[in-house]
């Protein structure tokens, strides 16, 4: 139907009936298009603020599907039955369905329904033909440590991606070595073994469905550190490098993380030696004992401000949070005095 109204040219209008090709239903597989389409060279562009009454469609957002790659019953129709009628009574906003040009193919690679006006889901969900791998949302939690393991729970109530769950496997690694182990897990709690002392690890799950490529990520680490053990052994080779009358110039062994056992230690030198305080044969004797704090990555101490020609008992003393290690003592005799 055309009507030309007499008049000046300004007031010209013209009225087409097109409702065989804007009356199609308004759904997810068959959107409603009250405009004609635009054509360009990336995509169509479509309003959605218009629906039938009763057929608002689950998304009415926006959709978007890949240039050339549509599921075929998203596909637009330009012509619907000529009883349907459209009505402006759904919800207007500026929101657009966004359509590739050209032929709709049968194998779709996906489409993204954001959540709209009255959308059937509460969140944004991405469609694919194939399945995300399974990964936790949370580090696992640790619920125990020692010096050589730590005890944790797996922490897998949730995820990203799908399921089922059918394997569950550990990740770990020391967080200053690039190497990692892998190890399978039948229980929530896992107890990770033979670890070393004072050591920070970084612990992942892995998690894996059916299927090929059914491992999912690592999830995000747990960083925990072990405690400290009781030092190994006490320290040996203490020997004298040069003796005086008035001073001792010691030296021991080599410190090392294999004897300490821990980062955080100390070593002591103690020693100890007689004096008489009264005169003549007939004077008691006292006891001087005295233990002197050593720097740490040393072997080698001076003892001084001793007596001439006396002897001197030391000994070495390791400790660290854990426990304490004492070498056997060693006596020594300094020198006559020259004077």
């Amino acid at each position: 139907m055309v009507r030309t109204p007499t008049g000046p040219p300004q007031s010209r209008w013209t009225v087409r009936d097109d409702s065989s090709s804007a009356a199609a239903q308004c759904s997810v597989g068959h959107p409603l298009v009250l405009h004609q389409w635009t054509q360009d060279a990336a995509h169509r562009t479509l309003p959605t603020g218009h629906c039938p009454t009763g057929h608002c469609p689950q998304d009415t957002a926006h959709r978007t599907l890949p240039t050339g790659h549509c599921p075929q019953d998203a596909a637009p129709q330009d012509t619907a039955p000529q009883d349907a009628a459209p009505q402006d009574t759904a919800p207007q906003d500026t929101a657009h369905r966004t359509l590739p040009t050209g032929r709709c193919p049968q194998d779709a690679a996906h489409r993204t329904l954001p959540t709209g006006h009255c959308p059937q889901d509460a969140a944004h969900r991405t469609l694919q033909t194939g399945h995300l791998p399974p990964t936790p949302i949370a580090p696992p939690q640790l619920l125990r440590s020692g010096p050589t393991y730590l005890i944790i729970q797996l922490n897998t109530n949730s995820i990203v991606g799908d399921g089922p769950v059918i394997r569950r496997e550990i990740v770990y690694r020391a967080s200053h070595s690039p190497w990692s182990e892998r190890h399978g897990v039948n229980a929530l709690t896992y107890k990770v073994w033979h670890l070393e002392p004072d050591t920070e690890y970084r612990i992942s799950v892995l998690l894996t469905r059916p299927g090929e490529g059914g491992t999912g990520p690592p999830g995000p680490p747990l960083v925990s550190r072990t405690k400290c053990a009781e030092p190994m052994r006490p320290l040996r080779g203490l020997t004298a490098s040069e003796i005086q009358s008035r001073q001792l110039v010691l030296q021991w062994e080599p410190l090392g993380y294999n004897l300490t056992r821990c980062h955080t230690y100390s070593l002591s030198l103690c020693y100890r030696y007689s004096t008489a305080t009264g005169g003549g044969t007939g004077g008691n004797n006292a006891t001087v004992r005295e233990c002197l704090s050593v720097e740490r990555n040393t072997s080698r101490f001076t003892l001084r401000d001793l007596p001439p020609f006396r002897l001197v008992h030391v000994r070495l003393a390791l400790a660290n949070p854990e426990g304490k290690k004492e070498s056997r003592e060693v006596t020594f005799q300094t020198e006559e005095d020259s004077k």
